[in-house]
């Protein structure tokens, strides 16, 4: 590995604020420049040399907080793995090395380079609206794997890895991320002693997504048709065919590939649509359970409605951005001139680019984003920068 090598990487990386035990974050290292740079191509050749990371790098600590639901509910506490900021950038390094040898398959757009979970709900949209301007039934199966990092078998990993065309050496020297890992897990009352995950890829860590990607093209390998008929969004599985009994045919098969090497679907959590129904077609199950049949679905802050609801569509995901903006503002001093005191919030026509008088979706979503309160007066057209993937008319 040479300097330019680590110092693009060192650049561009861009990580939680939050340390691992080792308590040093990246931006000490970007601060030290060129002797950072020398020091880590230096300490990261001995690690790709000897197949052997510090000691420090193996101790993780996994924070526990609440996602949602019942609080008495184990199942809806979450943990991160706060790993060492420097193993972080090693990982990238190692990453970047992974990529110019292993090709995904088509069909997955998590973490892949020049692609976009947002060109997959474009594609899925555009077939959605075909089969509705055609007046013909679609049915979409979507397959969440239940806990799928935690539930990958590390042999498994290494099997496809090999089977993807990586050197042996990469092979070692991601086991060796992975040997004698220790976890401590931090909560409320204190910390926990030391115990080992012996399954599984690590949470939190800089090269786990592109791992995933490598296991699941191993194992859907033989099973997945092209886009859009089957798209994947990391974990996630869109399933779509013209008929129910063909859609329930190709999860089963899906079922069988992923289950039958350590994975394994979700119950709960897969869903079923039918997308233009015409008449009633009956349901879908999965070994005998049926799956759940729903109006619509969410995926990526996307909606999908079984019935022509595009404007509905647009209204929820105008108002997620807009939310998503409202708290960008919120936590940037001075992005806006102080109002008189009073003035809670802008009137309805001060927002450039949003029109004064919406349609169906767009009205509730323009008049939630209005009635948050902001230091707002009245902007001119330079004042105002909008949300990450919208223009000002």
């Amino acid at each position: 590995m040479d300097e330019e090598d680590i110092a693009r990487i060192l650049i561009k990386d861009l990580m939680s604020d939050k340390v691992g035990p080792d308590d040093i974050p990246v931006e000490v290292w970007k601060c030290l420049g060129e002797a950072a740079v020398e020091f880590l191509t230096s300490l990261f050749n001995r690690v790709l040399e000897s197949e052997r990371m510090p000691e420090e790098w193996r101790s993780v600590l996994v924070p526990i907080f609440k996602n949602k639901g019942d609080m008495q509910s184990c199942s809806n506490y979450r943990g991160i793995k706060l790993m060492s900021h420097t193993m972080k950038l090693w990982e990238r390094v190692v990453e970047a090395r992974l990529r110019k040898v292993v090709e995904i398959c088509e069909q997955q757009y998590g973490f892949m380079p020049r692609k976009s979970t947002t060109d997959a709900i474009f594609a899925l949209r555009i077939l959605i609206e075909k089969y509705r301007d055609g007046q013909r039934e679609l049915h979409c199966v979507f397959v969440d794997l239940e806990k799928a990092y935690d539930r990958v078998p590390r042999e498994e990993l290494w099997y496809c890895m090999r089977k993807s065309g990586v050197a042996e050496k990469y092979v070692r020297v991601v086991q060796d991320m992975y040997e004698r890992s220790r976890t401590v897990v931090r909560c409320d009352v204190g910390q926990t002693e030391e115990f080992k995950v012996e399954v599984g890829l690590h949470q939190g860590s800089a090269l786990s997504p592109f791992l995933f990607a490598i296991v699941m093209d191993q194992l859907s390998e033989e099973v997945r048709q092209e886009s859009p008929w089957t798209m994947m969004f990391a974990g996630d599985i869109v399933i779509c065919s013209e008929s129910r009994e063909q859609v329930e045919e190709n999860l089963e098969r899906w079922r069988f590939a992923l289950e039958g090497r350590g994975m394994k679907v979700s119950r709960s959590k897969t869903e079923y649509m039918c997308v233009n129904e015409r008449e009633e077609s009956g349901t879908v199950r999965l070994q005998g359970e049926e799956v759940k049949n729903v109006q619509q679905f969410k995926i990526q802050k996307f909606t999908w409605f079984q019935q022509s609801r595009v404007m509905e569509s647009v209204g929820k995901s105008t108002l997620h951005w807009w939310s998503m903006w409202a708290e960008d503002v919120e936590q940037t001093p001075g992005a806006y001139p102080e109002t008189p005191a009073g003035d809670k919030h802008p009137p309805a026509g001060s927002y450039p680019g949003i029109n004064p008088e919406p349609d169906d979706g767009y009205q509730s979503a323009e008049r939630r984003t209005v009635e948050v309160p902001r230091p707002w007066q009245s902007l001119s057209r330079s004042q105002v920068v909008p949300p990450k993937g919208f223009s000002l008319r």
